[in-house]
């Protein structure tokens, strides 16, 4: 190899020009990294607020219970109590939410006792728990 090298310009220019292009591509690869690194962290923050938190939601279901969330920002959230066909058995309620903490309260003393699917949709997420009712 290092005969080549003493010997011989275009084995020298050869290999230089392979040196060059591995540092030219080491150097764009790390700028695409570090870049979709940043823009994708800043879209993930932009995405987050725009989706609800569903805070601890209990399994179990009796008299009035109390769900609370929270909304980063104003939008409009639909909560109903759906069947296991996912066919509206109480519509709970349909109104629009400012920005932070909220406690609903859910009335559920008219239904019977059985397994039953919790439904919050907003927009742009709809949210599906299993919870049983125990009158």
């Amino acid at each position: 190899m290092l005969s080549l090298w003493e010997e011989s310009q275009f084995w020298r220019l050869f290999i230089n020009a392979i040196g060059a292009i591995s540092i030219i591509l080491g150097i764009w690869l790390i700028y695409k990294l570090t870049k979709s690194f940043v823009v994708g962290k800043n879209q993930k923050r932009a995405l987050n607020k725009e989706y609800i938190t569903v805070k601890q939601i209990p399994y179990i279901f009796s008299g009035l219970v109390q769900i609370a969330f929270e909304v980063f920002v104003p939008q409009s959230i639909e909560i109903n109590i759906l069947d296991q066909n996912e066919k509206v058995k109480l519509p709970v309620f349909n109104k629009e939410f400012g920005a932070g903490l909220h406690v609903e309260n859910i009335n559920v003393s008219d239904l019977k006792n059985e397994k039953l699917n919790l439904e919050i949709k907003t927009d742009k997420q709809r949210i599906l728990r299993t919870i049983e009712i125990k009158n």
